[in-house]
């Protein structure tokens, strides 16, 4: 993820949970390879940049970082359930959760 400017190959997250693309497919079926990585990415506030209309505008509104991608995938190798909130800040207590759990 961290080398992407463009997040659309993984898919795109909304209230609604979101759609998996190939990228982010991968990374679920790679499993615990994958959880290392990602929870590395857990503290990455930049941007979730998606392109396309629609989907950039998921961004604007939402303000999608790349740890939310990260929370999403890890919290699903992990047999979790993510959550989604509208605001940043609900997010950030629910990747907190998940860096705990982690430890």
């Amino acid at each position: 993820m961290r080398d992407r400017a463009s997040l659309n190959d993984f898919g795109y997250i909304d209230e609604e949970g979101g759609y998996d693309r190939a990228a982010g497919e991968a990374l679920l079926e790679l499993g615990d390879a994958a959880i290392a990585p990602l929870a590395a990415e857990l503290g990455d506030m930049n941007p979730g940049q998606l392109e396309g209309s629609e989907e950039a505008t998921l961004t604007e509104v939402y303000g999608l970082r790349r740890a939310d991608f990260a929370y999403r995938y890890l919290a699903r190798i992990l047999g979790l359930q993510p959550r989604f909130d509208p605001d940043p800040a609900v997010r950030d207590h629910h990747i907190a959760q998940l860096r705990e759990r982690l430890a």
